[in-house]
């Protein structure tokens, strides 16, 4: 657990955890990064109540997410490793349990993650199962993973410690640090070296909270991080040997495409919006289908999406 300004969710994140009921012992190991507010006091109130159970990572100062959430991994000494960031909580005691019961018994897969529901902080409304469990009935795949990467939530996952040992000894420091996310890297990492099973069962709380590290009300900003994001995808793309290697480059291509489509539209620039359009036609001639699968006619007007169609056929 990373926990960092979580006074308000903090108690409950760790209370999914104590709640769990197994036949194994598991330890609790906090990464506590130097908050401003009270989650350091409420954490150690928690070590005090229940003694041996907690291992915590109290940093004097504050060193980030991504060096916050490589300490507690290191931390780690079990057989597996579950994750729950200290603003999400876990719904289901037996979740654990679950999991674990499907490594032991399923031995070429090294993760494991289950469906989820969502929590809109900003007006308190719940999105149920908001795993694509269509997709990804039984197994995220790392041909689907490396396009969509939003998927798992991060507080639904189990997988082999030794896993992310090797992680770390495969892939270079100076690759791991230019990356802007510390949890997809290592699910694509996972994917290519072994299989990610898939559980129906709602086991956790995902909160949506706007100022999270991945949500952003600026649009540069947000542009800024969705680009540096694509690091990720095109990196283990380098390193995939697989016969879609060439597909899988155009498909991503494409979504970078439709990022900066996105994006010049908000901000309102004409030319750059026109460039990466063109780009697009050139790549695809499904445009619709595109723009529905990015969330276009969600979040812009019909009649703007009308307006980019017609704008397709001129050009």
């Amino acid at each position: 657990m990373m926990a960092y300004n979580h006074e308000n969710y903090i108690s409950k994140a760790i209370e999914g955890v104590l709640m769990q009921k197994t036949n194994f012992g598991f330890e609790i190991v906090i990464g506590e990064d130097c908050s401003t507010d009270k989650t350091r006091e409420i954490i150690l109130s928690y070590k005090k109540t229940y003694p041996g159970k907690f291992k915590l990572i109290l940093h004097e100062k504050n060193v980030g997410a991504m060096a916050n959430q490589n300490a507690v991994f290191s931390a780690c000494t079990g057989k597996y490793i579950a994750m729950c960031e200290g603003d999400d909580y876990w719904t289901d005691p037996y979740k654990l349990q679950k999991q674990v019961d499907f490594l032991e018994a399923s031995t070429d897969y090294g993760m494991v993650c289950t469906d989820y529901n969502k929590l809109y902080m900003s007006n308190g409304l719940i999105s149920k199962n908001s795993f694509k469990l269509q997709k990804y009935k039984d197994e995220v795949k790392f041909k689907d993973y490396i396009i969509d990467r939003s998927t798992i939530g991060t507080a639904t996952v189990m997988f082999a410690t030794h896993l992310y040992d090797s992680y770390l000894r495969d892939i270079p420091k100076e690759v791991l640090e230019s990356f802007n996310v510390g949890d997809t890297p290592l699910w694509l990492y996972i994917m290519l070296n072994s299989r990610v099973g898939v559980l129906s069962d709602v086991t956790a709380m995902y909160l949506i909270n706007l100022q999270s590290a991945s949500k952003f009300v600026n649009p540069h900003d947000h542009y800024s991080f969705v680009t540096k994001g694509f690091k990720v995808p095109e990196y283990f793309l380098s390193i995939y040997n697989g016969h879609l290697k060439d597909e899988l480059r155009t498909k991503l291509e494409k979504r970078k495409q439709l990022s900066t489509l996105h994006y010049a539209f908000k901000v309102k620039d004409k030319k750059l919006f026109l460039d990466s359009f063109r780009q697009i036609k050139k790549q695809d001639r499904t445009i619709k289908i595109m723009l529905w699968r990015v969330g276009l006619i969600t979040n812009f007007a019909h009649n703007i999406v009308n307006f980019i169609l017609k704008i397709y056929k001129s050009i």
